[in-house]
């Protein structure tokens, strides 16, 4: 039996793992919304994006795109950011990140 979904676009799931001290919550749910915008207006591959509270002040940023070198695409329009910029300057410590082809969906 497959465990791919009967879907006909593949999807690609990034998960960012990172700080955000105490201090910069606030800040970083207020510009996330346009943050996401800019960057789908940039880069129409970002079709997904969810940020996660862990506990210890360590947040999972993830982004669902729709080819896998997503990240590299919107990086390559790294020097019209401005509400993404931002964001990212909210984030500490990154401890790591890791693309993956979705397999199945339900």
């Amino acid at each position: 039996m497959s465990t791919d979904s009967p879907t006909t676009t593949e999807h690609y799931v990034q998960i960012i793992r990172t700080e955000v001290s105490e201090a910069n919550v606030e800040k970083l749910l207020a510009i996330r919304g346009e943050a996401i915008a800019e960057a789908r207006k940039l880069c129409p591959s970002l079709i997904g994006a969810e940020l996660v509270q862990l506990d210890g002040g360590v947040w999972l940023d993830v982004l669902t795109w729709n080819e896998p070198d997503g990240e590299a695409a919107l990086m390559a329009h790294a020097e019209q950011f401005s509400a993404v910029a931002e964001m990212h300057g909210l984030f500490g410590d990154m401890h790591g990140s890791e693309v993956g082809r979705v397999r199945h969906k339900a």
